[in-house]
């Protein structure tokens, strides 16, 4: 491939990446992904946002239950291990931002490899 095609080709990236950012942040919409083997979650531009949280926060899933409201947190906790048994991952609740309650809504499609386990 020449130079100049993959000058185009992640120019082309970067463009699709702050659209689907500009996107997000109009529509109030973040989105994250799991990294199932580190434990870590990476975290939308607008999820970091929503939450309260500088970008450059390292997220988990601890610190993501510590964000819920104290009265939702077993719940969400329950459907999060529920999805990771393949049901649907599909729940509103609270979070606490700077001492603001929040009300978010999550929903999840989790991809299972071929013997069942979570990806």
């Amino acid at each position: 491939m020449e130079v100049s095609a993959c000058i185009d080709i992640e120019d082309a990236l970067r463009q699709s990446e702050e659209k689907l950012r500009q996107a997000q942040m109009i529509a109030k919409i973040g989105s994250w992904h799991l990294d199932v083997k580190r434990g870590r979650l990476a975290w939308s531009d607008e999820t970091y946002r929503i939450f309260g949280l500088s970008r450059d926060t390292p997220v988990t899933y601890e610190l993501f239950l510590d964000l819920i409201h104290p009265e939702d947190r077993a719940a969400v906790d329950h459907a999060w291990q529920e999805a990771l048994k393949g049901a649907p991952y599909d729940i509103t609740h609270r979070i606490v931002d700077a001492g603001k309650i929040k009300r978010v809504h999550e929903k999840a499609e989790l991809a299972f490899a071929a013997e069942g386990r979570f990806s």
